[in-house]
């Protein structure tokens, strides 16, 4: 009979992913900036850059993930509707990698990466996705030390259908406007 010596084995063991598992304890966070800072001076007229973003991206295998920015801007803003989204160099498709809407009543953008029932970001776990939009000061902003915040919320969770598994982080932007001849 033939023996192997347990000595004379070898294992090997192998990773090919380069995806980023996120567990549910990590934290995902939001993070919203204006003309690439958190506060800025602007004038009535003058347009304005926004970036929300959401790092890291998370991983999910759930089957009722939540991965949704609500950005509500002020009464002092309008909103161009030129949203897009970028993961560094790749730009995704709004219907396909994600959905967005804009509620002009109650000043809401909404972008969601659920699209169909279906998480869209796995392949981009661990990275960095950048929201990006430009909105024009109105002459309803405050003007003369009034604060024009904005405020954008990150709903997320792995399965929506679990209670208490839903979680959420949020950040804010201050825009002054002043009026040279005001009061």
């Amino acid at each position: 009979t033939n023996t192997i010596d347990p000595a004379d084995l070898t294992m090997t063991t192998k990773t090919d992913s380069s995806v980023t598992w996120v567990k549910k304890n990590t934290e995902v966070n939001v993070d919203k900036t204006v003309n690439n800072t958190t506060g800025t001076t602007a004038n009535i007229g003058d347009t304005l850059q926004y970036s929300v973003s959401i790092d890291p991206i998370p991983h999910y295998s759930g089957n009722y993930p939540k991965l949704e920015v609500k950005d509500v801007l002020s009464a002092g803003l309008t909103y161009k509707e030129d949203l897009k989204v970028t993961i560094g160099q790749t730009s995704l498709k709004n219907g396909t990698d994600y959905t967005t809407s804009y509620d002009s009543t109650e000043r809401t953008i909404t972008v969601n990466f659920v699209v169909g029932g279906n998480y869209t970001l796995n392949s981009y776990a661990g990275q960095e996705v950048i929201i990006s939009y430009t909105a024009e000061v109105n002459n309803q902003a405050l003007l003369n030390g009034g604060e024009n915040s904005n405020e954008v919320t990150l709903d997320y969770t792995r399965d929506s259908t679990v209670a208490g598994d839903d979680d959420s982080d949020e950040d804010k932007t201050h825009t002054y406007t002043f009026d040279i001849d005001g009061q």
